[in-house]
Formats: structure tokens, C-alpha cells, sequence
């Protein structure tokens, strides 16, 4: 498989950037790519699953199945697809990954679709691991060419050419962000585009400019945003990597950092692999230490932002922790007012 890099045909994070900038041809795909995933909520454009023919709504998008292939969909408690992966069933540690990304995706269901010339053994193996996993299994398909058999509904139907429903394509299989070069490219776009923004007036775009580079991100990743006495965004830049769960924070490293850029001060964020942006206890005690290191070097710390597929969530909005700076408190309550109004017209609509 190709990289990113590869994939746009250039050799590093750099031109890649320039072809970005410059609006080349060539990388359409990304720029269409970089202004999806910058939208407010994925989850939210995803239809849910109603009916075995939703589901090969959904596989009509896929690429389809290879001979000995299965592919699992992964549903939230909506029964909206969250993640979806291809495997080879005959492998057990194939397997095993598949059902990693579905417990890192958050998700609380599964549909499986299956080659059906794949050996029973390994189709109800395969069904059995996943079950094994605590994730309900909705429905099972047997593919065959175009047509798709439902096992749990006792229905064949045909797929359809094309398909006109909306997806979340890009937590899908084999898209742009799981390429190679991808996790280097994104936080040198970033610390770009975030360049010279105001941390207050500029601040949805730099909540988007995060979004795109790690709503989808499988490890937690901890950064830090440093701006000047002007709020003028100086650097943006990744501190620390974890697990699916959890990165092991080092404030005297942040505070090194800090103090050698000059920062008037910082906001930090991470990501929530699971894609929910509720913060954990560990995640205000990480805010509160941090607070306490920029104090003693009478530098502010602004937010702690939480980025995942629901969108970018502000301690500072939510009083979780003590901000110091009214404006930008009282612009977070007012965003965070227009964000609840805005889901609240989408359950209603």
C-alpha cells in the first residue's frame, strides 16, 4: 500500500503542504478530505441502521470483499456505523486486531459481512470471537457477487450499484488517515495553519484545525498551543504518545517548552481514540497540575481541549477547571450555548 506521500505524488510532509496550499489538482482528495473532517460532528451525519438493506446500503460504498475476506462494522448504541474493518478471518491475529479497533472506536454492537465461499469453521469462529468480545452481534451477510444474504432475517436482495446514502466515510477501512505519513502529516498542517490565528477570535478554526488531525488518531496524543502577549498563536506541537486509553504527561517538560518559546501562555489538548470527548478524573487532574506549573511562572494556561469524532470539548467552558481569562470564558459558554442548540435542533429535526 502506498503512503500519504505516495498516494499524492510527492516525498514529504513539506511539499505535500505546499500542493495543499497552492490548491494542486492532484490532492483534491486531501483538501476535500481536510474540510470533512473539520466538521462539527461526524457522528451526527451518520444514518442509522434499520433494516438488513441499510446495511448493504453501507457495503455498497465499500470496496468489495476479496475472496476469503470478511469485514466487520462497528455500531454505537444509535446502531450508527463508528468503524468498519477488512480481515482475513483464517488468522487469528487478523481477527484480534479487528476487534481492537472496535473497543478503541467505543463501539457497543457489530454487523459482520463474510465471503460465502469462506469455510463455515471460520465463519462462526469469526462470529464467536466477536461475540467473545461482549459486542452484540446484530446480523451476520453472506456475500456473494451482488447479492447479500441476511442470516438473521432469512433475506437475499441484491446490491445496488450506487448508493445515495450519506456515510461518515472517513472512519472507514483503508481511507486517507490510516496511510502511512498520515500522523506526521497532520500536526505539521496544524502548527501551519495555526500559525499567527488569535487564540480567542481565530478560535473555531483552531477547534477544527485539531479536529482534523486527531478525531480518527488510534493512540492518545497530548500537544501544547503556545500564543504571545497578543493571544497570536506562536506554535502548536505534540508532547507526549500513549496508548488507547491514557499518555503519560510530563509538566516539567511542558513548562521547558514554554519557557524557551517565550509563551505568554498555553492551552493544551488530546484526543479520546473512543471518539466521545467526555473528560475523565485523570484528564481534570492533568489540567489542575498544569495550572498549578503555569502559575509559578506566572504564564496562563487558557484550556484544555478534548478532541474526538463528536467534536472538541473546553474544560475552561464547563467551569472544570478555573480559567482565568473572562473573555475567553465567557466566548467558550457562549459557543458551547451554540453547540447545544444546534444538537438540540438536529434531535428534533
Amino acid at each position: 500500500m502506498k503512503n500519504l506521500y505516495e498516494t499524492f505524488g510527492c516525498t514529504s510532509k513539506e511539499e505535500l503542504y505546499e500542493m495543499v496550499k497552492g490548491n494542486d489538482t492532484s490532492v483534491k482528495a486531501l483538501n476535500d478530505f481536510i474540510t470533512y473532517t473539520r466538521s462539527t460532528d461526524l457522528l451526527a451525519k451518520t444514518p442509522p441502521i434499520r433494516s438488513p438493506r441499510d446495511a448493504g446500503d453501507y457495503y455498497t460504498n465499500m470496496d468489495p470483499l476479496e475472496d476469503g475476506q470478511a469485514l466487520v462494522m462497528f455500531l454505537n448504541t444509535k446502531n450508527q456505523p463508528i468503524h468498519m474493518v477488512k480481515f482475513n478471518p483464517e488468522y487469528t491475529k487478523e481477527t484480534q486486531q479487528a476487534l481492537r479497533e472496535g473497543i478503541v472506536a467505543g463501539a457497543n454492537s457489530a454487523m459482520i459481512f463474510v465471503d460465502n465461499n469462506l469455510h463455515e469453521w471460520d465463519k462462526a469462529r469469526t462470529q464467536g470471537m466477536i461475540e467473545q468480545a461482549n459486542f452484540d452481534v446484530l446480523d451476520t451477510f453472506l456475500v456473494d457477487m451482488n447479492y447479500l444474504t441476511s442470516t438473521r432475517g432469512n433475506e437475499t436482495f441484491q446490491l445496488n450499484s450506487h448508493s445515495n446514502m450519506q456515510m461518515e466515510s472517513t472512519t472507514f477501512y483503508g481511507n486517507l488517515y490510516e496511510l502511512d505519513g498520515f500522523t506526521e502529516f497532520a500536526p505539521y498542517y496544524i502548527n501551519a495553519e495555526a500559525q499567527g490565528l488569535n487564540i480567542l477570535n481565530d478560535n473555531k478554526e483552531l477547534q477544527e484545525l485539531l479536529k482534523f488531525g486527531y478525531q480518527h488518531h488510534k493512540r492518545e496524543v497530548l500537544g501544547v498551543i503556545m500564543y504571545d502577549e497578543h493571544e497570536q498563536i506562536i506554535d502548536v506541537q505534540e508532547m507526549f504518545k500513549g496508548g488507547t486509553n491514557s499518555a503519560v504527561v510530563d509538566s516539567k517538560i511542558i513548562a521547558r517548552e514554554m519557557l524557551i518559546k517565550g509563551a505568554h501562555g498555553i492551552a493544551v489538548f488530546h484526543n479520546h481514540p473512543s471518539g466521545h470527548t467526555q473528560p475523565s478524573p485523570e484528564d481534570i487532574a492533568v489540567t489542575e497540575n498544569l495550572q498549578q506549573v503555569c502559575q509559578l511562572f506566572d504564564k496562563e494556561l487558557l484550556d484544555h481541549y478534548i478532541v474526538g469524532k463528536e467534536g472538541v470539548y473546553s474544560l475552561a467552558a464547563t467551569h472544570q477547571f478555573e480559567c482565568k481569562h473572562e473573555d475567553y470564558k465567557a466566548l467558550m459558554e457562549q459557543q458551547q450555548f451554540k453547540n447545544k442548540m444546534k444538537q438540540f435542533e438536529q434531535e428534533i429535526g
